[in-house]
């Protein structure tokens, strides 16, 4: 357990953190980039009772896509974690996977 501002907060493994609501990003890159590969980036979630995160940093990830994921991972949203029936704040670090897409040549 840790403190987070003046609530006790548990950290739960990436495992055991169901998530209910998915976004990625779309980030596009210019052409000649290679996008074979997908991207990850490591995120740090501070979830609420109702399963809604309240903070999010991202932790591990390539400084050109920094942005766009902080903004997705705002979106997402978690099972809520019980403990004697009751939910409770939770922390966990999740990976969010994405694909990059080529800049079409109209934009």
């Amino acid at each position: 357990q840790r403190k987070e501002g003046d609530q006790e907060i548990i950290r739960i493994d990436s495992m055991s953190a169901r998530v209910t609501h998915i976004v990625r990003p779309t980030i596009t890159v210019p052409e000649g980039t290679p996008t074979d590969q997908p991207v990850a980036c490591r995120v740090r979630f501070v979830v609420d009772v109702n399963g809604v995160p309240t903070k999010t940093e991202v932790i591990a990830c390539h400084e050109d896509h920094v942005a766009s994921v902080q903004q997705i991972a705002n979106e997402w949203r978690f099972e809520p974690w019980t403990v004697d029936g009751e939910a409770i704040p939770f922390v966990v670090v999740k990976e969010i996977r994405f694909s990059l897409e080529v800049e079409s040549a109209s934009q």
